[in-house]
């Protein structure tokens, strides 16, 4: 199940003082830590409706209450939008351009292979000509890109 968040709240009150004289106001205050999904961008302020929602039960004993929030994040900026294009346009590169490495890969293995096993010197021995070996290679690897 996906989560946007959770809301910890202790109902325990804090009172700070700012300078330990009895002359100063105590400041109370709850505890809460809101925990969300930072890739979720409507994640936050989800959770912080749901905690809010949950204060104005409580505050006024009405189950059935309910705060609308509205969530309208700011554009990007134009440094951002920059770097953004920047990041897609690397990421559509490698996925456009690694797959063209393994065309040229295809045909010279096959002609690795026969130096190895030697078959194109057992060929010419057989008096097939140089001309014939390489046209049929050159007519296999273009029929095998197709």
């Amino acid at each position: 199940q996906y989560r946007l968040g959770s809301v910890l709240y202790k109902d325990e009150v804090l009172r700070v003082q700012a300078v330990n004289v009895s002359g100063f106001p105590t400041i109370s205050f709850h505890t809460t830590t809101i925990m969300h999904n930072s890739t979720a961008h409507h994640g936050l302020p989800t959770m912080y409706r749901e905690l809010n929602v949950a204060r104005l039960r409580k505050a006024t004993g009405d189950s059935a209450s309910t705060i609308r929030v509205t969530n309208f994040p700011l554009p990007l900026t134009e440094q951002q939008n920059t770097i953004y294009n920047a990041i897609i346009t690397v990421v559509a590169a490698i996925f456009v351009l690694i797959p063209f490495t393994f065309f040229p890969a295809n045909c010279v293995a096959f002609v690795v292979k026969e130096r190895e096993v030697k078959s194109k010197h057992i060929q010419n021995l057989s008096g097939i000509k140089t001309l014939a070996y390489w046209l049929a290679t050159y007519i296999f690897d273009n029929l095998t890109m197709l």
